[in-house]
């Protein structure tokens, strides 16, 4: 279709009857029963064949091939066991109903709030049809018709939001096995709003579940560093994911305004993240990326004795798996509990052995992020020319990487020491980069593999990714190739 220039607001009137009429379709090719409004060539002599009267099985059989249960479909395959509609017949579907949900704003008036956007997902569950307004109304309709069965308004204060845009991208569905099926919110529709908080709808009658929460609403600003002080900059966008009797929700924040930002939560994301890793028997995920990063947010939120915990899981996860780089990490995490706890010379000369471990692997930036926190506790103690020495150490390894941040946090902590700021090392020609970054980007011309550089070079396959991301830094570059082709036009390799 060609491109032509809308509105915003035209554009949010489209999208939500794009949806919505798509969920028709699906409606009329056979998501419930066939539908007297639709003219869908090759199902009308079909219907007759098998005459009005389906048997109590059978319909329960194709309810259960018509449900679309959460946003990305039972096991979040996004996979429709439905085959009705097929590509000989899908140019012979019709229009069978369309539904406004009349929520829908360019945010041209100063008083409506941010524009809206309709993203959502329609749930299709036991007969019924769910949608989610970018304001969170929650609309429950009769598939085969479009006509509402209820609605419920979170009542969401759109002109007090702080964000260009406004979206609630759909809801999810639990049932509660433990009550009968004639009992209320034995099916439950979760819903979690634009300005973020988690509510539980009956999904027969569409109101509030008394006994979740308060009233049926949990407020998810609570417990959330920052979120009391700026709770208009944090969000919930996407519905929440129901795992077994758990009901998860991510969060939406503004990056990079200010220091007082809403967190992100690091701990509660990392939590999940590990429970998921162990149902699945994923350890390496949790000691490549997960453990070390909890680590380091324990540590820097001085809650040494969970820092402690997650160390010792490190370093079992890594001694079983025979990883050296994990268990360096876990007495690196170790260590620096110590010395935060309470700096001893000893701990100190150990940290700072480390930090030339992880160097060496090579891992060039976080051992001198290491080295930074070493100055300062030398600093605290006294070494002013150690806290120097390694504050330069550190210098020399920001600026080849071009990390700008924790560049001037160096300069700065050398001022505070009345020392003057090394000039930044300007590297030029092929001096920008190691001999063996030069060896492995020649090999990425050749479009080898990292674990074919591995093997031709004789090193480890994680060596290799570490080597390449210090060059994608150096050569400013978003990929391995990118990075080799910037270095073969500038007559670096």
């Amino acid at each position: 279709m060609p491109h032509t220039k809308q509105s915003r607001g035209s554009r949010r009137v489209l999208r939500v009857s794009l949806i919505l009429v798509f969920a028709a379709i699906l409606v009329a090719a056979g998501w419930t029963r066939y539908s007297s409004t639709a003219t869908v060539s090759g199902f009308a002599s079909r219907v007759g064949e098998s005459g009005p009267l389906v048997t109590l099985r059978h319909r329960a059989e194709a309810a259960a091939r018509a449900d679309w249960p959460s946003n990305g479909a039972e096991g979040d395959t996004h996979y429709s066991a439905l085959d009705e509609i097929s590509p000989a017949n899908v140019e012979s579907l019709r229009v069978a109903w369309v539904f406004r949900t009349g929520d829908v704003s360019d945010g041209a008036s100063d008083s409506s709030g941010p524009a809206t956007a309709f993203e959502a997902t329609p749930l299709m569950r036991d007969g019924t049809l769910y949608i989610a307004t970018p304001s969170a109304h929650v609309i429950a309709l009769d598939p085969e018709r479009g006509t509402p069965r209820w609605t419920y308004d979170a009542h969401i204060d759109r002109a007090s939001l702080a964000h260009n845009e406004v979206t609630t991208r759909g809801v999810s569905a639990w049932v509660d096995s433990t009550r009968a099926p004639s009992m209320p919110c034995r099916a439950r529709i979760f819903v979690a709003t634009f300005d973020a908080r988690l509510i539980a709808l009956d999904g027969r009658s569409g109101t509030p579940c008394t006994d979740f929460g308060h009233a049926g609403t949990v407020d998810l600003h609570a417990g959330v560093r920052g979120a009391d002080r700026l709770a208009y900059e944090y969000h919930v966008t996407s519905p929440p994911a129901v795992i077994d009797e758990l009901v998860i929700v991510g969060s939406s924040i503004f990056d990079n305004l200010h220091a007082q930002a809403p967190s992100g939560e690091v701990m509660r994301c990392g939590l999940i993240g590990i429970s998921v890793a162990d149902r699945a028997g994923y350890a390496p995920w949790t000691v490549l990326r997960l453990l070390s990063t909890m680590i380091e947010a324990l540590l820097w939120k001085q809650d040494f004795a969970q820092a402690d915990f997650y160390c010792r899981r490190l370093r079992h996860d890594s001694e079983r798996l025979g990883h050296g780089v994990g268990a360096l990490l876990a007495e690196v995490g170790e260590t620096m509990s110590g010395m935060l706890s309470g700096t001893t010379q000893p701990l100190l000369d150990r940290v700072i052995e480390l930090a030339d471990k992880i160097e060496a692997i090579p891992l060039p930036f976080e051992g001198a992020r290491l080295r930074l926190e070493i100055a300062r506790r030398l600093g605290e103690m006294g070494d002013r020319d150690g806290a120097i020495r390694q504050l330069n150490r550190a210098f020399d390894v920001f600026s080849r990487i071009g990390a700008a941040g924790e560049l001037e946090r160096a300069r700065a902590h050398l001022r505070e020491l009345d020392a003057r700021p090394r000039t930044r090392v300007a590297h030029t020609g092929s001096s920008l980069l190691s001999p063996r970054e030069k060896e492995i980007l020649l090999l990425v011309l050749q479009h080898k593999s990292n674990k074919e550089i591995a093997k031709a070079l004789g090193c480890a396959h994680r060596n290799v990714g570490k080597h390449l991301e210090n060059a994608c830094r150096k050569l400013d570059s978003h990929s391995r190739y990118e990075a080799a082709e910037k270095a073969r036009a500038h007559e670096f390799i």
